[in-house]
């Protein structure tokens, strides 16, 4: 993924020998040093920002770290040429896992049963811990209770809205079994397929459940409602990066906390960088979906991935992976990374020195 002008061909690296000779012939000393002086400033800026590729499964808040650190140019400050780009489950995966793409933010779930399956995917911070997803039922439908046996919209089996329904219904004491999931893809066609009446209900995110409350439709759950259903997404990466470019994969962390706290002190420019990314352009959506995200502090400032985000996952998923019982999960958790930041000072730069007392809770919560 990097160039540098040590690959310069034969051809270049004869013409620059006779440069050389050249002006040792004709020149200066002085001549001759400011002519190489000047070569490599320009290799240099031949180069500019390493160029990565990063995916994102979510063209909603969540991903707003990743809207920011692009259109406000912090990943450019931090020495990184970022390609964003949207795909759907499970073409993240296998980009990260074949080295084309950086990284994915993916829902912790799923990226734990990514991970378990070898030694090649790893997982760097945590944007989120809390969902803002919405279960949306028909109008004949009041009470979640009701779906023990009904139609379910969701992405596709496997996805993070299929997980986060299935961990849902377990903490609300709602049997599964007979439930028919209906795969759907995005939150928009989820929508369009409860409507038309192929599902019951789907589990959706902002802004596209407002049309359908205006609408009369019934908020079944809002999940925020729920903070101990634990909803956390996480940065995936390939070992090989975390061993072998561990600075890429921090300057990456350095520019999602640095868009994150953009998003805290600057509204305007959040709506305009989801407005960019997104189907939203309206200001009046765009500043509800701010301030649903902003009420619930849903970015994580210091963004550990949490023990109890980790153990609410092989929690809920004990049945269909039993195998993450008795996993260590510590070889996949590089919480090094944020550690070695907060040992440098980063987010007290970033932040402020407030920023202390909430460091040093999320160091304790912290995986490891």
């Amino acid at each position: 993924m990097r160039n540098t002008c040590h690959s310069k061909d034969a051809r270049a690296l004869r013409q620059e020998k006779s440069l050389s000779v050249e002006c040792k012939r004709i020149a200066s000393p002085l001549l001759f040093c400011l002519l190489m002086v000047l070569s490599a400033l320009s290799c240099s800026e031949s180069n500019g920002p390493e160029k990565y590729i990063v995916t994102t499964q979510a063209l909603s808040g969540a991903s707003w770290p990743l809207f920011i650190g692009v259109e406000g140019g912090y990943f450019d400050k931090y020495g990184l040429d970022v390609d964003l780009r949207f795909g759907r489950h499970p073409a993240g995966i296998a980009g990260v896992s074949s080295g084309d793409v950086l990284t994915i933010n993916i829902g912790l779930d799923t990226g734990l049963a990514a991970a378990s399956k070898g030694k090649r995917l790893v997982m760097v911070g945590s944007p989120v811990n809390v969902g803002t997803f919405v279960l949306m039922g028909t109008k004949e439908t009041q009470d979640v209770k009701e779906l023990a046996d009904k139609r379910i919209a969701i992405g596709r089996v496997g996805d993070p809205p299929y997980h986060y329904t299935l961990a849902l219904f377990k903490h609300l004491g709602i049997r599964t079994d007979n439930i028919k999931w209906i795969p759907s893809g995005g939150a928009p066609t989820r929508m369009v397929t409860m409507i038309n009446g192929a599902a019951d209900a789907a589990l959706l995110t902002a802004p596209t459940y407002y049309k359908l409350i205006e609408e009369g439709y019934p908020v079944l759950v809002n999940m925020s409602d729920y903070p101990e259903v634990i909803i956390a997404q996480a940065y995936m990466f390939h070992r090989d990066m975390l061993e072998n470019k561990p600075d890429v994969v921090e300057n990456f962390m350095k520019a999602v906390i640095d868009a994150t706290h953009r998003f805290y002190t600057d509204k305007p420019f959040a709506m305009e960088a989801m407005r960019q990314h997104t189907n939203v352009k309206d200001d009046v959506t765009l500043s509800q979906v701010y301030d649903d995200y902003f009420a619930i502090e849903q970015l994580e400032r210091i963004p550990y991935i949490r023990q109890d985000a980790i153990e609410s996952v092989v929690e809920r998923n004990s049945e269909r992976l039993p195998e993450l019982k008795d996993m260590d999960f510590s070889d996949m958790l590089f919480s090094s990374v944020l550690d070695k930041l907060a040992e440098e000072g980063f987010f007290e730069e970033i932040y402020g020195p407030d920023i202390k007392k909430e460091l040093k809770e999320a160091q304790a919560a912290a995986a490891r």
